[in-house]
């Protein structure tokens, strides 16, 4: 069906085999954009080859009326892919009044929400991301500039359990080249994006710094390869924190943990930012405290006087934190 003169759909397949079972629903996250439309269309020339059902695969694309011609452009996008055979292509607006600040978090959070309601009310447990490896590589430094610790460092999964939606991205492997390369071969038309020529965003800033520098597929790859041996030790940290987060040291309930201070004050100040990370995590708390709240957290808990009466109370990210010389408290 699609002329492949780089065997960009071979690898692909690969990735898509790990992650789509036969009469699984699935749903792709589909902008317009190259990126998104690609994915689109490798998964539906994977479905053929492996003669699955087309109508398992929902495609949702957002319309974040933030420009103008946003519908427009979602309408085109919906036309594109119904072209192409999908069956079921659901555009879904995002509703907002004027915003002025942080509009690029907002919008994000806004999809992500709207995707995730989309799945839930169609029993979809599988959602299709189309970051690739540029995508990657530009996170990986943004990351780096926020001074995020290894945690943030790691960067995106390819698949990502996000409270109970999996989250799936096939083309971390793939340059943006290689993407635009087979879209142009095989005359597929997209839509281009014209915030993300705009500066005022971070990510394009980033990008543009890259861009100036020349990022070949050599360099490109070596990043990649040092982003997933940081998820690899990212994975095994996590690993030895649910070990510790199951000991006698720490009580759980269903709203609160409880640790004992001398117990945290003991452990490599790696596993205290792990663990506080998780912590949160085990909250499904979607707004999470940066890498120097955290450091400054441990230093107020080591420092916290050995004093029984005395308690700091602290406020951080949506948990209420109660400290004392005895034991540390997270509550929702």
């Amino acid at each position: 069906m699609f002329f492949d003169s780089h065997k960009i759909l071979d690898q692909v397949s690969q990735k898509l085999r790990l992650h789509i079972e036969k009469n699984e629903k699935i749903c792709i996250a589909v902008s317009g954009g190259v990126d998104s439309l690609f994915l689109a269309l490798a998964i539906f020339s994977y479905f053929e080859v492996n003669r699955l059902a087309i109508n398992e695969c929902h495609i949702v694309i957002i319309d974040h009326k933030l420009r103008a011609n946003s519908t427009r452009q979602a309408l085109e996008t919906e036309g594109v892919l119904r072209k192409y055979g999908f069956e079921n292509v659901t555009v879904l607006t995002w509703k907002h009044a004027h915003i002025e600040t942080g509009i690029e978090e907002q919008a994000r959070k806004a999809r992500y929400d709207l995707l995730h309601d989309f799945c839930e009310n169609n029993s979809i447990y599988k959602l299709f991301l189309a970051h690739h490896l540029d995508d990657q590589i530009e996170t990986f430094f943004m990351n780096v500039f926020r001074g995020s610790g290894t945690i943030g460092l790691g960067c995106m999964l390819e698949k990502h359990d996000k409270d109970g939606i999996f989250h799936i991205r096939p083309l971390l492997e793939i340059r943006k080249h290689q993407i635009i390369k087979f879209m142009q071969e095989n005359n597929v038309y997209w839509m281009e994006d014209e915030s993300n020529k705009d500066d005022k965003f971070t990510r394009n800033k980033i990008r543009m710094i890259l861009d100036s520098i020349g990022m070949d597929d050599i360099n490109a790859s070596r990043i990649g390869n040092t982003i997933f041996s940081i998820q690899g030790v990212n994975s095994m940290i996590f690993s030895d924190i649910n070990d510790i987060l199951s000991s006698e040291n720490i009580i759980k309930t269903s709203d609160k943990i409880t640790i004992e201070t001398r117990f945290f004050n003991s452990l490599h100040i790696q596993r205290k930012i792990y663990l506080i990370f998780q912590i949160y995590k085990e909250f499904r708390l979607a707004n999470k405290p940066r890498f120097e709240q955290i450091s400054d957290l441990i230093n107020i808990i080591a420092n916290i006087t050995q004093d029984h009466k005395i308690v700091r109370k602290i406020f951080l990210s949506d948990l209420n934190i109660a400290i004392s010389d005895n034991e540390i408290s997270f509550s929702s």
